[in-house]
This record gives structure tokens, sequence and C-alpha cells, in this order.
């Protein structure tokens, strides 16, 4: 789950069982400004990866200037899209979720981004999105609640989420990341990007309201 918050905050949500956690499967940086979370198939999820690396890196010698949010989520559709076409190629089994902050241009900054591409090259611009097994249920939660939940400050907002989150599922078995994407004003091209792990208690969301608060007040 991802959400984007009004101050241009990102919170996205990883859920796994805790006997095999693979964040690393997952989560997958592409640039200093640009993340690639993603479910289904570890396997594939590294390709695409691997190809956003590439065109990044591509674009960033072609034009002089790091690539945006969109673009990348694009070329993230375009792979999946060009692998359904042609015989013998199988499509990748994951959804991916592109996220970041656009690279600055002149003196402003460009905004947070929220794209979500699907196995068969869909592409969605979203201010929140779901993807794996218990999409159709959060998705339902957010579109109900997206209009009050936005309004609420950040830690408030992780805590909705992950009570939305954690519904229904065996809090013994699931490990719950919690990964924050906020502007950072103090290098302004750039993202500050912070994961909570294990989050399921009241305890360790009170430490991250703390955490959060004690970063903005410095």
């Amino acid at each position: 789950m991802a959400f984007l918050a009004d101050d241009g905050s990102i919170v996205v949500l990883v859920a796994q069982p805790k006997e095999r956690p693979t964040r690393s499967a997952k989560v997958h940086r592409i640039d200093d400004h640009l993340w690639l979370f993603t479910a289904g198939l570890s396997g594939d999820a590294r390709t695409l990866a691997a190809h956003l690396r590439s065109s990044a890196r591509q674009h960033k010698l072609s034009y002089g200037e790091p690539m945006t949010v969109e673009d990348a989520a694009q070329q993230s559709a375009a792979i999946q899209h060009t692998l359904t076409r042609f015989g013998g190629a199988r499509p990748l089994g994951c959804t991916a979720i592109v996220l970041g902050r656009d690279p600055l241009h002149g003196e402003t900054v460009g905004p947070s981004r929220l794209f979500r591409t699907d196995p068969g090259g869909g592409l969605e611009d979203c201010y929140f999105c779901c993807a794996g097994r218990d999409q159709d249920r959060l998705l339902s939660n957010l579109i109900d609640r997206y209009e009050k939940i936005r309004k609420r400050n950040l830690p408030e907002i992780i805590q909705k989420l992950v009570g939305y989150m954690l519904q229904g599922q065996n809090k013994s078995k699931t490990c719950l990341d919690v990964w924050v994407l906020r502007p950072d004003h103090r290098k302004r091209a750039k993202s500050d990007v912070t994961c909570f792990t294990e989050v399921s208690s009241a305890d360790s969301l009170k430490t991250i309201a703390s955490y959060l608060e004690s970063q903005s007040d410095a």
C-alpha cells in the first residue's frame, strides 16, 4: 500500500511473512529520487528494477538531467507491456509501484509523484494505490476514507494505514515495514527516506510519531 499525503510525503507499507522476510526483493532504489516497490515474483521484480536503473542512467547521459518519476513509471509500463507482445516471452509476474520526488528544475523542486504499473503494461497516476494479495480490501477502505485521511498529520495517517493493513491479519506471523519518504528541505532535490521495521503495536506507532515530530522540529 502507498499513500501520497498533502504535504508531499509518501507512506509505503510492505507486509510479508515473519519467518522469511524479503525486504530487498520488494524494495528497490532506482536513483537518488526514485524508488520501486513490487508485489509478486521477486526475480521478475529484480529484472524490472535493473531495467529501470539502466534507463535512468541512459536518460541522465542523454539529456543531462535525472529522469522524472512519470518517465520512470512509463518505462516500467513499457517494459511490462513489451513482454506481452511476443511469442515465447513471459509477462513479468509482478505489480510495480513507482514513486519519488521529481528532480530540481531551475529554482523549482518538482512534486512527489506516485504511479502503479501492472504486468500487462497498464499505468495509473495515483494519490494512493495497493498491490498484492489483499489489494481489493485495502483499496475499498482507502476509497471510502481518502478525503478524511489526507487531511490528518503524518503520524495519524500512518496509524490509520497500519490499522487497515493489519485488519484480519495474524500479527504474530506478519512482518509490517513502514517506509516514509518526505521532502528534504535541506537537500532540495532529494527526499528523506526512513524505514520502520516490524510495526504493529501502539508502542511502535508512538515511536514513529515521536521520531517524525523530532525531525520536523530539527
